[in-house]
């Protein structure tokens, strides 16, 4: 089958990366692996954060046009009609304006993956089109998908009771994590100490928030022999790196050793290759609505200290792949870090073959085809394709 897929709040293919353009691959390559035909049905952005209200009239505008052009192509060119559209991530600020209006068109069932629906707010109604339009598209799906199970109550409120709702763990391709016990085992045995890891952009709000929460913790710590990398960039740099200062300040007097190191925004690879040196991920996640870095370190065999929101309990084995801190702060991030530095080389292996296990078992591409397809088969509705 030949599945037509969008992603109206980045497209797989845009320039900036971040975990949503992540996920909207991995969800195209989870399709593939389960046996369908993939084919992007357009780039179109549809999300506006600022509450414009001629902005979004603009963008409903342009996706009437995109879903008559849609239509064009497919009476032209039957062979390349889609029997299935699947749209990942709607919700008001980044609505599904194609999905629904094309699946009726050509009477093909709808899936929507991780949609979410607010309840309405005062700040809400800035995107009240959006809220609608999320609304609809919910009640009009076949099928719904969500891989944070936060959303699932708000979801469930909206749906039609004939759609089907399955929950599928997150998900990341493990096969370009290079793991390394080598490095690891090098990097605490040199008299350097514990390398700890965070991973995350620089911007106001939460991000900024978890900065200055891990800043803060990392000046209580106990144990002195630490190293933290960390990798980031955006408008709210200049900001982090003042959090850090009066720790960059307390060097053993050898270049290499310094307490902090700023690395900015790295490739993929890159990252991967810090994640191989490192013995811990730190990162509170304050507010996380689906932190993929945890899973790409544990997919490292890289054991993660974070904050336990809702984006995270599903994504770290508490006690086993790492530990989960209950209302983050300085203090319990700083006891937490303490407790895992302080753990020997045994117990540091166990949990690094516990991460990855985890992984691999729970949140790889391969066990998400499965759960997907399953998913998929579940429509009862037959594909009539009637342009």
């Amino acid at each position: 089958m030949n599945i037509a897929f969008y992603a109206p709040m980045k497209s797989p293919h845009h320039p900036q990366p971040s975990g949503d353009r992540l996920i909207a691959r991995n969800t195209m390559a989870v399709l593939e692996l389960a046996g369908y035909t993939v084919t992007l049905a357009s780039s179109m952005r549809s999300w506006e954060g600022n509450g414009d209200k001629e902005a979004q009239n603009r963008i409903r505008h342009s996706a009437a046009q995109k879903t008559d052009q849609l239509f064009a192509h497919w009476a032209q060119e039957k062979n390349a009609k889609p029997g299935l559209w699947f749209t990942y991530h709607g919700y008001h600020k980044s609505p599904d304006w194609l999905g629904p209006v094309i699946s009726k068109g050509l009477g093909i069932p709808y899936v929507l993956m991780e949609a979410s629906h607010a309840r309405s707010k005062p700040g809400n109604a800035l995107w009240q089109q959006g809220l609608e339009q999320t609304q609809h598209a919910i009640a009009s799906a076949d099928l719904l998908i969500s891989i944070n199970r936060a959303d699932m109550e708000g979801v469930d409120r909206v749906r039609s009771e004939a759609s089907e709702h399955h929950y599928v763990p997150p998900f990341i391709d493990i096969t370009t994590s290079n793991r390394s016990d080598h490095a690891r085992s090098d990097s605490t045995e040199d008299g350097s100490g514990n390398r700890l890891l965070a991973v995350a952009m620089m911007r106001p709000g939460d991000k900024l928030q978890s900065y200055k929460i891990l800043a803060e913790a990392m000046s209580r710590l106990e144990t002195d022999t630490w190293h933290l990398d960390i990798v980031g960039d955006g408008v709210a740099k200049a900001e982090v790196q003042s959090l850090f200062e009066p720790l960059c300040d307390r060097q053993t007097g050898v270049e290499n050793n310094k307490k902090i190191e700023f690395h900015g925004e790295l490739a993929p690879l890159d990252v991967t290759e810090l994640m191989n040196k490192a013995d811990y991920l730190v990162w509170p996640g304050i507010n996380e609505a689906l932190g993929m870095v945890y899973l790409e370190a544990q997919a490292c065999g890289l054991p993660v200290i974070a904050g336990q929101m809702a984006g995270t309990a599903d994504l770290v084995k508490h006690k086993e792949s790492g530990w989960l801190v209950a209302n983050p702060d300085a203090s319990t991030m700083a006891s937490a870090i303490d407790h895992a530095c302080s753990l020997d080389k045994k117990e540091r292996s166990n949990m690094r073959d516990a991460a990855a296990n985890y992984c691999r078992n729970r949140h790889s591409l391969s066990a998400a085809a499965k759960q997907i397809n399953n998913a998929l088969q579940s429509i009862n509705r037959p594909a009539q394709v009637n342009v």
